[in-house]
């Protein structure tokens, strides 16, 4: 029994030892907190921290919560918490108090959005507004043997996934710790295809092509709906909230190309990324249409404020920067059209 409290003793020092070196470390390398674990996440979404920070309940005001990526991006393109307040004062021409909140991020997925809304199930928002579409079109861009439907084919989501496996991190991360170790171990040992980052373009050169034909067959309509099931789910089960969806909008001139991008001769206003960021443009335009008709499954779904935004916007460059980020007035038509379906849906609730 001496020998049995000994081990026991031994093992127990050892699994502490374990513990605290490995919340040292995820507090050093990933600035979490030390004794708040359960927030790993907030290292692939720091904008969840800044979230939690801001966010302020109230019952007299609407709240409204915008997902996406660069687009929809307050700190780079449409931004949504200014204008959409501004937006809905003119349509309802009130003083209702509004308040919009965005976790949209460059180059976040819908996998991302159904990462995020996972994390903040006991914040309440009366719209949540959804608008993917091209991000995702980066997924197919992998030999079809290696497609992963929860994009672990991405070094990026694998870590995520790997971190989302592990519910008891709000009490113990060691087996975290050493499910990471060995993701990172196994990677350098036996590395699989992985999809690359955005494409490198150089003027009108990609640096590197990696991948770049297998992005013909579009893999992603099962992931994309997963996510935005999951998001329609957790909003439908809320009761008091709505989903608004709008098919995402993209402008590609026939006459594209690479060359006449890099020289600003099309129909954009700024011109800053080329499509092939995303991949070979065919293949991108080709993975939005098929991500559009799964959006537009959500038209008749009464939790959803639905609008067909790509088929009711101008293409031309008062309206299009490039492929998919939207001019000033671009985003001012987003921005009322949205203010619109809100006001009409407020007033169905009065009484």
């Amino acid at each position: 029994m001496r020998k049995l409290r000994s081990a026991i003793v031994i093992v127990t020092v050892l699994f502490l030892c374990v513990e605290i070196s490995s919340r040292i470390f995820f507090a050093i390398s990933w600035n979490i907190p030390f004794f708040k674990m359960d927030k790993l996440i907030w290292h692939f979404y720091p904008e969840l921290k800044q979230l939690e920070k801001e966010y302020k309940p109230s019952h007299d005001k609407i709240n409204v919560l915008v997902f996406g990526g660069s687009a929809v991006n307050p700190k780079v393109y449409c931004d949504l918490t200014k204008q959409l307040p501004q937006s809905l004062q003119q349509v309802l021409d009130s003083n209702l108090r509004v308040q919009v909140y965005s976790l949209a991020e460059n180059g976040h997925t819908s996998l991302d959005s159904k990462n995020k809304l996972r994390e903040i199930q006991h914040l309440h928002f009366d719209y949540i507004f959804y608008y993917h579409g091209i991000n995702d079109s980066r997924a197919n861009n992998i030999p079809d043997d290696y497609f992963d439907i929860d994009y672990n084919h991405f070094a990026y989501y694998k870590l995520v996934n790997i971190l989302n496996s592990h519910p008891e991190k709000k009490i113990i991360v060691t087996p975290f710790a050493i499910h990471f170790i060995y993701n990172q171990v196994l990677q350098k040992v036996h590395p699989k295809p992985q999809v690359p980052p955005f494409y490198i373009v150089l003027g009108d050169v990609i640096a590197d092509s990696l991948y770049w034909d297998f992005g013909s067959k579009i893999k992603t309509q099962k992931s994309f709906q997963k996510n935005i099931n999951y998001i329609f789910d957790n909003v439908k089960s809320a009761g008091n909230s709505k989903l608004i969806i709008f098919t995402y909008a993209y402008y590609h001139p026939d006459n594209y190309s690479l060359q006449s991008f890099a020289k600003k001769e099309l129909d954009y206003a700024e011109q800053k990324w080329p499509t092939e960021i995303y991949g070979q443009a065919d293949n991108v335009v080709k993975a939005i249409r098929s991500h559009n008709e799964i959006l537009s499954g959500f038209k008749n779904r009464p939790e959803v404020l639905w609008y067909d935004f790509n088929a009711n916007i101008p293409k031309n460059s008062l309206y299009f920067n490039d492929i998919c980020h939207l001019t000033d007035k671009g985003c001012n038509l987003m921005s009322m059209t949205l203010a619109t379906l809100i006001a009409e849906d407020i007033q169905k609730k009065k009484p």
